[in-house]
């Protein structure tokens, strides 16, 4: 069971976390202003929001990170679905049994066994995984889509 406020202390909401890079690098407010959210998907994942919450991990030199985070942002606006975002992840350089330096990698990438960026875990109200995103999403399928179809 994973345990909401203990997640909350680490963490922070998807929109606190683009806010905190604006002064660091432009990449993923420029995503988020350039991605048009499909707002069929959105409406059907709007069922979901008061039993959801989604754990990300993220890092401001991550590509795949700066693509995906932003839209996790739209989908958290429109839908009402809970969005945390575990940041700054750096890579231990100096260690190779280890994939994160923590710190100031925060500990959750090792508990719950993150080896790719962005993961994006999903939780159910009772605290129980229920689905991970990794990465981007199959060719073919929006983040938004591959969201939905994880959930149903």
């Amino acid at each position: 069971m994973i345990n909401y406020e203990k997640m909350c202390i680490n963490s922070q909401s998807v929109r606190e976390y683009l806010e905190d890079l604006i002064n660091k690098t432009d990449k993923f407010q420029k995503s988020y202003e350039n991605y048009d959210p499909d707002k069929t998907t959105l409406e059907k994942l709007k069922e979901y929001s008061d039993n959801i919450v989604i754990y990300g991990f993220s890092a401001e030199w991550c590509s795949d990170c700066y693509r995906n985070v932003p839209i996790m942002a739209h989908i958290s606006e429109k839908t009402g679905i809970q969005v945390r975002i575990f940041g700054n992840l750096m890579r231990d350089a100096k260690n190779d049994k280890r994939i994160w330096a923590c710190p100031p990698s925060p500990e959750e990438v090792n508990e719950f066994h993150i080896n790719k960026i962005p993961t994006f875990i999903i939780v159910n109200i009772d605290g129980r995984e229920i689905g991970r995103l990794v990465e981007d999403p199959p060719r073919g399928k929006t983040l938004e889509e591959n969201l939905l179809d994880t959930l149903r």
